[in-house]
């Protein structure tokens, strides 16, 4: 039975595009000026409860 190898190098070039794509390029953390301090706790607030609901599923 031949079993079908795809190429490695192709597999990495798609997935340095896919990488490319929906990550940005220029970092993770952005900073807005507008942004107060209470609007980044209940921002946080917020994404601490969407982990931690998703690690209790």
């Amino acid at each position: 039975m031949n079993k079908d190898v795809q190429d490695p190098a192709k597999d990495r070039a798609a997935f340095n595009r896919a990488i490319d794509h929906y990550l940005p390029t220029q970092g993770f953390h952005a900073i807005n000026e507008d942004l107060s301090f209470e609007d980044a706790l209940l921002y946080t607030a917020s994404l601490l409860d969407s982990a931690s609901a998703t690690a209790l599923d």
